[in-house]
């Protein structure tokens, strides 16, 4: 399950900067960490934001953390966004997300 996100959900004045952070409960599999996975709608047009790509670190407690990396891109100013983690993201053991998991923000002017 995710354990938290920066930025926090429903968190606003996000810098458009800024660059996501998912934290797991447990370790992931890497091999489900993908931006297919991973979804970022901006609501105000519904078009899909590019992340650039996603990566998998551990943190020295053994948590699994998932970073979306931007390239080059910024987040549109003043614009609320929703991230979508889908259930095909799986734990170490294989086991899949019981739900998927939604977080929204809103950048800042």
């Amino acid at each position: 399950e995710v354990s938290f996100t920066t930025p926090a959900d429903d968190e606003t004045d996000v810098p458009t900067e800024e660059e996501p952070l998912l934290a797991f409960s447990e370790p992931m599999d890497p091999a489900t960490v993908t931006l297919a996975a991973i979804s970022v709608v901006n609501q105000d047009n519904g078009s899909e934001f590019d992340m650039g790509n996603v990566s998998e670190v551990r943190d020295s407690d053994n948590s699994a953390f998932i970073i979306t990396h931007r390239t080059g891109n910024s987040f549109d100013p003043n614009t609320p966004y929703e991230i979508t983690i889908n259930t095909s993201v799986r734990d170490a053991g294989g086991t899949p997300l019981a739900d998927p998991h939604v977080f929204r923000f809103t950048t800042a002017q």
